[in-house]
């Protein structure tokens, strides 16, 4: 005889049924929420929808107290308007307690903190909340007909009701309870009216809740994506702004490597035309400047005596003392002409003699360099040609002037400087 497991005696029209209920139900064991992978972003989809959970939570506090206070100002024509005054004063009380136990909530999830209590005690409080509406409905009489203001009363209860459903429908417990709590409170006033209206209003409540729970069930599962959706935009951003730091930190050695000299770590020559160009543009009319060329005296002898090792240790030591001397003025550059050549250009006021600013750069330039590859006895000099221009001067024509003057001062003897006519 065939054995047959339950699963398969089952109709499968039974088993359908159960899976788009077991759907339906937020929080279910079908429940999309369940089905996010992975510890860490089920943690953030969780914090996310609870965060969203407690703010619209708080948005609907604010509206239920309109309501409350709409209920007040119409308690006097109701049937028991005693009745409705308690109530409404007992609802007043669970908006405070809900109001703070959101903030708590909130604070929590803000802080990283555990929550789960403070949650708990909200969705008590929405339960409590869900059965005060309802039992606002017991201040009507059963059969006469109903006033306006009863009208008014019962229509913002049912509104408040679902409003509190899809408010909670980002956490299922909060659903669970405000369905019960609703329930519980209008159970009174239906059986009352059962004898009179029938069966409707009964089936007419399962009706109203199960599109209730539908909504809520779609309303979450939208929220889930959303929240999804969102942590992946953190993680791109995150991801994002690594690359944009990176790729700023490219630019910038790239723009070191196009600018700037491999072995002194001064300006090339572009870098130094475009330096020029702004410290002009920064300059006054009758500002005057003074450009020179600097080139080491007898470089090819210290390359073959001491060796390429010590004339790169001797640029380099000629590019640090520029750098230091660039650093110390307000509107100085340098920058490393070629070779064994090297430019510096400078503003200086009308009190300043030329040839003093020349004086200085081979005060700093005499002593031996400090470079572990400087070769121990080594004395180095340049020479230097300069000449001094306005504002308008041409750079070109400057360093063409400045590298006569400086020819003049190598075959007078070197280590020397010439101004240039």
């Amino acid at each position: 005889m065939q054995t047959m497991d339950l699963k398969t005696r089952t109709p499968s029209s039974l088993n359908t049924l159960w899976d788009r209920l077991s759907r339906i139900v937020p929080g279910g064991p079908r429940s999309p929420v369940r089905a996010v992978p992975g510890s860490r972003v089920r943690t953030f989809v969780r914090e996310e929808l609870v965060r969203q959970f407690v703010l619209r939570e708080l948005l609907a506090i604010r509206s239920r107290a309109v309501g409350l206070f709409l209920i007040l100002w119409l308690s006097s024509d109701l049937f028991r308007p005693q009745w409705a005054v308690a109530v409404a004063i007992l609802h007043i009380v669970t908006v405070l307690i809900n109001h703070r136990s959101a903030k708590c909530v909130l604070d929590a999830v803000e802080r990283k903190q555990d929550y789960t209590r403070k949650l708990r005690h909200l969705s008590i409080g929405m339960g409590a909340t869900g059965f005060l509406w309802g039992a606002l409905l017991w201040s009507f009489p059963i059969v006469e007909t109903r006033t306006n203001a009863e009208f008014l009363v019962a229509l913002t209860s049912i509104v408040a009701i679902c409003l509190m459903m899809v408010a909670g429908a980002l956490y299922p417990p909060a659903v669970r309870s405000s369905l019960v709590g609703a329930s519980l409170g209008t159970l009174p006033i239906a059986i009352a009216i059962m004898p009179v209206v029938g069966p409707v209003l009964l089936v007419g409540f399962v009706i109203l809740m199960g599109i209730l729970l539908a909504f809520a069930s779609v309303f979450l599962r939208q929220a889930r994506r959303v929240a999804l959706l969102h942590r992946q935009h953190i993680h791109l951003s995150r991801r994002l702004a690594k690359v944009n730091g990176a790729l700023a930190s490219s630019m910038e050695q790239l723009r070191i490597l196009a600018e700037r000299d491999s072995l002194t770590q001064m300006r090339n020559r572009g870098a130094f035309e475009r330096a020029v160009d702004e410290l002009k543009a920064e300059g006054l009319p009758d500002d005057r400047y003074i450009v020179a060329l600097l080139d080491i005296d007898h470089f090819k002898q210290v390359n073959d005596r001491f060796g390429h090792a010590a004339g790169d240790a001797v640029l380099e030591h000629f590019g640090e003392v520029l750098g230091i001397w660039e650093r110390h003025g307000p509107a100085r550059i340098a920058a490393r002409w070629g070779g064994e050549e090297f430019i510096v250009a400078a503003r200086i006021d009308h009190a300043t003699r030329p040839s003093a600013v020349i004086e200085e750069l081979r005060a700093i330039l005499a002593p031996p360099g400090r470079n572990p590859g400087w070769p121990t006895g080594l004395r180095v000099s340049a020479s230097i040609g300069y000449c001094t221009c306005g504002t308008d001067f041409d750079l070109q024509r400057e360093t063409s002037r400045a590298d006569g003057a400086l020819y003049r001062a190598k075959n007078e003897g070197r280590d020397c400087y010439r101004l240039a006519a």
